[in-house]
């Protein structure tokens, strides 16, 4: 009888204890953020991963994302490829993320200018309501011990939806002239998106698809795309779009400094569009995208540094 308390006692001992250990919780939380839940068909997005530590030690993440999407049908679709997150180091993309105890880090994916492949895909384009995850792997074998492997996101709402009208018909021409599959970079990626994008720019200056057009048809420009790009910045301050046309802006500006100084030998363009290149970069700098940020630092600092170079020219 002795021993058969004992045994109940020690049965009740072991139940008690397994309920009061801690769930078996990642030493790093995961947690992905769209900055906008609803976008146009066939326009890229961004996505923001917040990696926080809850270990007592310092761990390694992944910092190559895998995309995994729920179609609005109920399929899944896994990407084969990986991007990294940035901000990374250009000369090693593939690397992990250190976290100290308690740490937290913000990382992006970012759309413009079609860095990943993620965009050539066109299962994931069209209106309805999608669940997004992301897969976070080291993408290379000599990964530190501290490196925790593969973590999944959250699933995070994302819906396309186009409203009646203009936009409308700019969809349906989308996928026209895509054969019915447009990809996210079909903008760029199509002969005949090029030739759309073209025609958006001159003839629907309203639709929330302008200011993907304007971005893709000024890349190469300089001075004169300053004053379209800022103006659709003001027009479409509400759209997913808005930080990256201050950034272009900026862009611009920084390309026509550079042709002053470069090959006209203009000192004073030169100075005039740093300048305006270093403020638009700022302006750019306090928008809430995090991508636009980190890519407006960098050109702040490089307009900086080539102004404090130019040479001043001899007086006659």
């Amino acid at each position: 009888m002795k021993r058969l308390q004992i045994l109940i006692a020690f049965l009740l001992f072991a139940t008690f204890a397994a309920a009061s250990e801690p769930a078996n919780v990642p030493p790093v939380l995961a947690t992905l953020t769209l900055p906008y839940s609803t976008v146009l068909p066939g326009v890229p997005f961004d996505m923001t991963v917040t990696l926080k530590n809850a270990s007592g030690k310092t761990v390694s993440a992944g910092a190559m994302a895998r995309l995994s999407i729920k179609l609005p049908d109920g399929a899944s679709y896994e990407s084969g490829s990986t991007t990294p997150l940035e901000p990374c180091d250009p000369s090693e993309p593939d690397s992990t993320i250190e976290l100290a105890p308690g740490a937290s880090v913000d990382r992006v994916i970012t759309w413009l200018p079609y860095q990943h492949t993620w965009t050539s895909d066109g299962r994931y384009t069209g209106p309805g309501v999608y669940q997004v995850t992301l897969e976070l792997v080291a993408g290379r074998r000599d990964v530190p011990s501290s490196y925790i492997g593969p973590l999944r996101t959250n699933s995070v709402r994302l819906e396309r939806a186009v409203a009646p009208g203009e936009d409308a018909e700019i969809w349906q021409k989308m996928l026209s002239v895509s054969n019915g599959v447009w990809s996210d970079n079909g903008f760029a990626r199509l002969k005949a998106g090029l030739e759309l994008a073209k025609e958006i720019t001159e003839t629907h200056v309203t639709s929330g698809y302008y200011p993907y057009a304007l971005l893709l048809t000024s890349t190469t420009q300089g001075k004169d795309a300053i004053a379209p790009l800022l103006d659709a910045a003001e027009r479409f301050q509400s759209s997913p779009a808005h930080p990256y046309l201050l950034k272009q802006a900026a862009d611009c500006a920084f390309r026509e400094a550079n042709q002053a100084a470069w090959f006209r030998d203009d000192e004073k363009s030169a100075r005039e569009y740093y300048t305006r290149a270093g403020e638009l970069f700022q302006r750019a700098i306090k928008t809430s995208s995090l991508a636009v940020r980190a890519g407006s630092e960098r050109g702040q600092h490089d307009a900086a540094n080539a102004q404090q170079k130019l040479r001043p020219r001899q007086k006659e």
